[in-house]
Parts: C-alpha cells; structure tokens; sequence
C-alpha cells in the first residue's frame, strides 16, 4: 500500500511531535523525582522597560573612573562589569543625593562644550 507524499509527511510529523513531548515529560518526571517532588520551573524574566541608546562626552579623568569601577568590581566582588553597567550604577547612586546635594555636585563639575567635536582637516 503506497502513502501519498503529504501523508507521509503528516505521519512523520506526528510521530516527532509525540517522541518529543514523550521525551520532554521524562526529564519532568526524572527531575521532580531528583529534587524530592519540586519541579525546578525557570523563573520568569522582570520585564523591563525600553532600552535607549545615547552617545556622551566625558573629560578623560571621569572616564578613567568607568575602567577603575569595572576593575575595582572584578578585584573586590568577582563581578564583570561593562561600561554601560557602571554608568547605571552611578545613576542609581545620583538618586540616593537630596536636592541640594545634586544642585552642589552638579555646579562642582566642569562644563563641557556639547556634541561632537569638529574633525580637523
């Protein structure tokens, strides 16, 4: 007895799903039994808002603390920590300053000129 081709396919397709949710309930069944009756179930991801991307200016001694941050956390914390994390960690920590400490850090700090700076030719 011959099986047309889209049959065939059907039945493979079939016989796959069903092998892979056999397959799927084993290593539920084998690791509910491992940890003594509690699934390991993956904890769900916070949902975070929008990320935005931005270019900034920084005079070189400030962007030399970026590099002293990320190896002051490898040293003390065993964390590696990208440039983008450390800048987020010093916002956090501009949120913890009252309303006058901001308006006294931010009349200390150097005023630079805004956006890129021209290319000489």
């Amino acid at each position: 007895m011959a099986l047309k081709k889209g049959m065939l396919k059907d039945s493979v397709g079939k016989a796959l799903k069903d092998e892979k949710k056999a397959v799927s309930d084993r290593f539920e069944m084998a690791e509910t039994i491992l940890t003594g009756g509690a699934a390991l179930k993956p904890e769900a991801k916070p949902e975070r808002g929008k990320i935005h991307r931005d270019g900034f200016t920084l005079p070189e001694a400030e962007y030399s603390v970026i590099k002293e941050t990320q190896i002051r956390l490898a040293h003390k914390g065993n964390i590696i920590a990208n440039k983008s994390e450390v800048v987020r960690l010093a916002l956090r920590q501009l949120t913890l300053l009252t309303d006058e400490e901001l308006v006294d850090q931010f009349q200390e700090m150097e005023k630079l000129p805004s956006g890129r700076p021209r290319k000489d030719e």
